[in-house]
């Protein structure tokens, strides 16, 4: 008879989050499936926390002036695209950690053939939190109110469901969630040359559409986690691979 696997010890913070997965799991399988469908769906797991960034892009806040704008929607969109650049680097350039639904006792998280391993992915720190919570930043500095929208869903939608479902410890997400939001106002805090502010000043005056489409691609590829970019980069790579 196969005895259960041992639980390997966990530091305290990471033991808390897996004791508040222990008391809801399995109570309910509506919530199991809601849970599952935010899980998996890129659309409403990422969409209100781009949505909220886009719109903090595009629009001017009252009394704003054009510099400050460009300043304000340069260095957010600039700190987010490097944030999560960051956060990838740091994934790639650590020991791998290994997912806790791959090594934890499978009995500790809801099952579902539906969902991904990842276990070619390190666990930490979660990218998803990273994204998140650079983008609820980026919506901060335009409003407070849209800025905590993006962060409550960016905690409660993004970045709870994959505690529940053992994709992450609870210290991957913290610690993504600080990278986010420390390295996004770091860079958005950073001086930007005149020459970038005039040119993003004259591109809103003479091709808003432009500007939007801009945005709208970008979001896009925030929804997904980049994974466009990521099969053109792989393609090039192959392509570069195969000439050499």
């Amino acid at each position: 008879m196969n005895e259960p696997l041992p639980t390997p010890p966990l530091n305290p913070i990471d033991a808390a989050g897996l004791s508040l997965i222990q008391s809801l799991s399995g109570r309910s399988e509506v919530f199991d499936w809601a849970l599952r469908f935010l899980l998996t769906v890129d659309l409403a797991k990422l969409g209100v926390p781009v949505l909220c960034a886009a719109y903090a892009w595009l629009a001017r806040a009252p009394g704003e002036a054009p510099a400050a704008r460009s300043r304000r929607v340069l260095g957010s969109l600039a700190g987010v695209i490097l944030t999560i650049a960051f956060g990838r680097f740091i994934q790639d350039s650590m020991p791998p950690r290994d997912r806790p639904r791959l090594t934890l006792p499978p009995d500790l998280f809801p099952q579902s053939a539906a969902l991904p391993t990842l276990g070619e992915w390190s666990s930490f720190p979660s990218d998803h939190a990273v994204l998140a919570a650079a983008l609820a930043t980026a919506a901060w500095a335009f409003s407070r109110r849209l800025g905590l929208v993006a962060a409550l869903w960016a905690a409660l939608v993004v970045c709870f469901p994959r505690l529940y479902f053992g994709f992450h410890y609870l210290t991957d997400l913290l610690a993504g969630a600080a990278i986010g939001v420390a390295l996004t106002r770091l860079i958005m805090a950073l001086p930007w040359p005149e020459a970038p502010l005039r040119g993003f000043a004259r591109l809103q005056r003479h091709a808003p559409a432009w500007l939007s489409l801009a945005v709208v691609l970008i979001a896009y590829e925030f929804i997904t986690l980049f994974a466009t970019t990521r099969r053109v980069l792989g393609a090039v790579k192959d392509v570069v691979h195969a000439l050499g």
